[in-house]
């Protein structure tokens, strides 16, 4: 049964299309009695991400996410999605980023703004040092970086169970896999809960 959890958060400026939030770091809900470890807190400590955000309302679809391996076998819980604006039906991928396989596609209706909203899923089995790619599909998202143009980040990074080997935004609304990556920033903004089972 999917179940679907609102979590506050700080909010963004949605005055404009694109508007900056040069406010505090992301700072990452605690998670709701679903199993699982979320690897993007680690992730925007280690890279500074969350610096500056600019939030994007009814612009172009992008695919927003990235791409990361497991250093365990394990599974995904559930899914964690923020917007800076209420959307009905955000879709939800992860691929097999080798063979561009479809593994997983979920819809999520987000009835919060600048909140996380998690939905629960039935258990998706990944292997361990096999690299995958998660996104949203949207017109609503935030772009996350360490300041206004600021440094890239160098991939890998190591986050717990996962490492996280890039950022990917692109321009699309289409049931294909993203595969163009940007190092200066992040968007979304996606998660997941993953668990170790071995």
């Amino acid at each position: 049964m999917l179940t679907t959890t609102i979590l506050c958060l700080f909010s963004c400026s949605d005055d404009d299309n694109a508007n900056q939030n040069p406010g505090p770091m992301v700072v990452f809900p605690a998670e709701p009695s679903i199993a699982g470890e979320n690897p993007m807190p680690s992730f925007f400590s280690a890279t500074g991400f969350g610096q500056m955000n600019t939030a994007y309302i009814d612009f172009d679809d992008h695919d927003l996410g990235f791409s990361f391996v497991p250093n365990t076998i394990g599974k995904i819980n559930a899914f964690l999605v923020k917007l800076p604006q209420m959307n009905d039906h955000v879709r939800i991928t992860v691929w097999d980023k080798e063979t561009a396989t479809l593994l997983r596609t979920e819809y999520m209706d987000v009835i919060s703004v600048n909140s996380y909203v998690t939905l629960e899923i039935k258990p998706l089995a990944l292997q361990k040092d096999k690299e995958y790619v998660v996104s949203i599909t949207n017109d609503d998202f935030i772009i996350c970086k360490t300041q206004q143009n600021g440094p890239d980040v160098t991939y890998p990074v190591a986050v717990g169970n996962i490492t996280i080997t890039g950022s990917i935004r692109q321009l699309s609304n289409a049931t294909a896999m993203p595969d163009t990556y940007v190092q200066n920033s992040i968007g979304g903004i996606c998660s997941f809960l993953f668990e170790k089972t071995e």
